[in-house]
């Protein structure tokens, strides 16, 4: 059974009140009466009719006085109100409209037309309390995704946004705004790409969706995802730009995180071996395109187990962040890359597990002329860094290493020995040397290779 709505007669004449009892009854509505101001401020509150007629000449308090207070308070501020006044003048009316009343009708009444008129206001109020309802749940579906949309009118420069385009942007809701808010948030660093997508999207029309950050006027940094269109109608210039914003930074961070944990060593925050193995294989994709060789040094940690053996893991999980953190000062920076992204050409040092490290470096330009780089001075500064005495530091040469440039190799493993470093070959017997090169070199000790 359909529910009937409620019409509220507030009138002090009572043969109004019968009258309008009558028609409204035979048009399927409920009726509710008040004599006075008052007493039908009081059943407002009380019932909430789906619409109030409104006397305006009462006895203790007018018309005008009893829509301001409907409007005031909560329970009643949206209820449609129709006065019905004898007055007649462009005052009268103006002064109803400016007290909230939804509609006018000057007596003697037409009851049936009336009646007309109570419908057409019930549905537009209907209609208008849908959008309203349909507005709420749009601006609380664009608060949970983040995204929120906004209009650029072109020609007077003005900015309309939905309250999550505001939040978003840190910008108060219903502040008045032009271009220079929104793009006086953008970073330099984003504003050429930002700034060529919009001179295409008006030129031609080709809509856009950029990633970029934010700089909101606390200070905060937010990472946006923004999409635009022109919008214009039957093929005419371009007036106006729509277009929708939404908040990725949450999106972006565990996107971050992920790469770090996929690409990163958790224990010294040096990117690790699958991290390592990407880069070499795109090293190697690069040389092979360019010519242009790379190297790759290999750390091992000496008695390494002793120091968990004897110390524990906790300190042997210790010194491997600190023998990071002194490759990360001592190595120039230009050879460390702290980024996931695998698709870099930079150089990085990684942890490839255990006690084992390695350093990649991409720019180097003959990686088996030795003598190209001051080897001997950069493990010198290293050694005077570290505070570690050249005899407690061995390192290992290859043999292919060493013959691709016999003279230079010995003069360098001859500087390194000067220092006190000790030396040792290893992968003999691959092939490039004979055991009577071996006098020659001033190693310690000989890895054979099997």
């Amino acid at each position: 059974m359909k529910i009937k709505q409620q019409i509220l007669v507030i009138d002090d004449d009572a043969m109004m009140r019968l009258l309008a009892n009558h028609a409204l009854a035979a048009s399927g509505f409920d009726i509710a009466v008040a004599d006075g101001a008052l007493e039908g401020l009081a059943r407002a509150t009380e019932h909430r009719p789906a619409l109030i007629l409104l006397d305006v000449s009462m006895p203790d308090f007018d018309g005008f006085y009893v829509c301001r207070e409907l409007r005031k308070a909560e329970e009643t501020k949206d209820i449609p109100v129709i006065m019905l006044t004898a007055l007649n003048d462009v005052k009268s009316i103006g002064m109803a409209y400016e007290a909230g009343a939804t509609d006018f009708v000057v007596k003697p009444i037409n009851w049936q037309i009336l009646v007309q008129r109570v419908k057409y206001v019930l549905r537009a109020n209907a209609a208008f309390s849908a959008l309203q309802t349909s507005q709420a749940q749009l601006e609380h579906a664009q608060k949970l995704a983040h995204i929120g949309h906004w209009e650029w009118d072109l020609e007077n420069d003005s900015l309309h946004g939905s309250a999550e385009a505001y939040r978003i942007f840190g910008v108060n809701v219903g502040r008045s705004v032009n271009s220079s808010h929104i793009l006086g948030a953008i970073p330099a660093k984003d504003m050429d790409a930002i700034t060529r997508n919009m001179r295409l999207l008006v030129k031609s029309g080709v809509g856009y969706s950029i990633a970029h950050e934010i700089k909101r006027p606390s200070g905060e940094i937010r990472i946006v995802q923004q999409q635009a269109e022109v919008f214009s109608r039957n093929g005419e210039r371009v007036r106006q730009i729509i277009g929708t914003v939404r908040d990725i930074t949450a999106e972006k961070q565990t996107e971050e995180h992920i790469r770090r944990l996929a690409f990163f060593d958790s224990l010294t925050g040096l990117p690790n071996r699958r991290m390592f193995h990407e880069r070499v294989v795109r090293a190697l994709t690069t040389a092979e395109r360019n010519h242009s060789p790379f190297a790759v040094l290999f750390l091992d940690l000496d008695r390494f187990k002793r120091i968990n053996d004897t110390l524990g893991h906790s300190s042997g999980d210790a010194f491997l962040r600190e023998i990071a953190q002194r490759l990360r000062t001592l190595v120039r920076s230009s050879d460390v890359v702290a980024s996931a992204n695998i698709n870099q050409d930079d150089d990085i040092i990684a942890r490839l597990g255990g006690d084992e490290f390695t350093l990649l470096i991409t720019d180097f330009r003959n990686t088996l002329d030795i003598a190209k780089v001051d080897l001997v001075e950069h493990i010198a500064g290293i050694l005077r860094a570290a505070g570690l005495a050249p005899n407690r530091l061995e390192l290992e040469i290859t043999e292919g290493v060493v013959m691709h440039n016999e003279e230079k190799s010995i003069d360098t493993m001859n500087q390194l020995k000067q220092l006190g470093i000790g030396l040792s070959m290893d992968d003999f017997g691959v092939g490039y040397s004979s055991l009577s090169h071996l006098t020659r070199f001033p190693i310690d000790r000989l890895k054979i290779d099997q």
